[in-house]
């Protein structure tokens, strides 16, 4: 009897464990091969609104997507989150009202690599109210950040873009179309995803595109493609 308590609580432990994020706070840690995604609806969420997400990640992959949303309907309007070269990247597209005046969007490249199979946070904002100490002010912050062994890389704006169209759909490690020749779905452990803006926690995804991604990580093996 005592055996099966001690070996009850061992595993209790291992699961909470996988399951604590570096601050101590609950993690769904989700683990991709490369050939799936998953996606994520959710109700009373204006996606279309200033946004905050956050995630960590961790991949030895060159080329992979990350986060995806597009406008519904016959908004063309889409944002993607990536690793291009090994670089983290994030492209808007927002088309104008119109559709003839151009579009205000957005495009970064960061200058570290990420696909060291090191976790790396993650955030992302759009059009997020950023508060200036120094000017009093707040004003709109558009791009990303991250951070990587504990120092901080941000690449952002502060212009204002109106008119922004995307669904409640978000799509995590990749979409049902290849986003580009070469930007793949992700291989790799992804965990901690929020947005903070609605204060939502990615935890059960509407989509696990072919029921491969599982739902746990393991700190002492890495996802390797099918």
């Amino acid at each position: 009897m005592e055996f099966v308590i001690a070996l009850l609580v061992s595993l209790f432990t291992v699961s909470t464990t996988r399951g604590q994020d570096s601050d101590g706070g609950e993690s769904h840690c989700f683990s991709f091969p490369g050939d799936t995604f998953l996606q994520f609806d959710f109700n009373n969420f204006n996606n279309s609104n200033d946004i905050y997400f956050s995630l960590k990640f961790k991949t030895r992959e060159s080329n992979s997507v990350l986060l995806y949303s597009r406008g519904s309907g016959t908004h063309y309007d889409d944002e993607a989150v990536f690793i291009r070269n090994g670089k983290v990247g994030y492209h808007l597209f927002n088309t104008s009202p119109t559709g003839v005046e151009g579009y205000f969007g957005a495009f970064f490249i960061g200058n570290e690599l990420v696909n060291t199979n090191e976790w790396v946070t993650l955030h992302v904002y759009r059009m997020y109210r950023d508060v200036n100490s120094r000017q009093r002010r707040v004003h709109p912050k558009t791009g990303f950040a991250v951070e990587i062994q504990g120092v901080r890389h941000e690449y952002v704006d502060h212009l204002v873009r109106t008119d922004i169209s995307l669904s409640n759909s978000i799509f995590i490690g990749g979409y049902s179309q290849p986003l580009s020749s070469t930007i793949k779905r992700f291989v790799g452990q992804i965990r901690d995803i929020r947005e903070h803006s609605n204060g939502l926690a990615f935890e059960t995804p509407t989509l696990n595109f072919m029921a491969s991604v599982q739902t746990f990580c393991s700190e002492d093996s890495e996802v390797e493609p099918n």
